[in-house]
């Protein structure tokens, strides 16, 4: 799900949660040395803040995931996973953080 999110591909994003749902809210680690588990939405902050994605495509995946049953506020707070809002604000992605709050 990482690779997809980070391609922006909004076509094989839409076949692979139609053939796996639960991907829409599935844990993503960052990479092999933040094997943290955190919400697809929160990863959008952090790929957006690592450079791997642009604000308005990161918009664009977001909404096509919250339309497909992924919950804007990610997983319930716990040590080292914030929600999505947060994430947004610890990475200075604020048009992502905004539409988070228009959510």
């Amino acid at each position: 799900m990482s690779e997809i999110l980070k391609s922006g591909d909004l076509a094989l994003l839409e076949k692979t949660l139609q053939q796996n749902p639960q991907f829409a809210n599935q844990g993503i680690e960052l990479n092999a040395n933040t094997p943290v588990l955190a919400h697809p939405i929160h990863r959008l902050c952090d790929y957006v803040w690592e450079g791997q994605l642009s604000q308005n495509k990161a918009i664009e995946l977001a909404t096509f995931l919250i339309k497909h049953g992924s919950d804007i506020n990610g997983f319930a707070p716990k040590p080292f996973q914030d929600t999505p809002l947060r994430a947004a604000a610890s990475r200075y992605v604020s048009d992502l953080g905004e539409f988070y709050l228009s959510q």
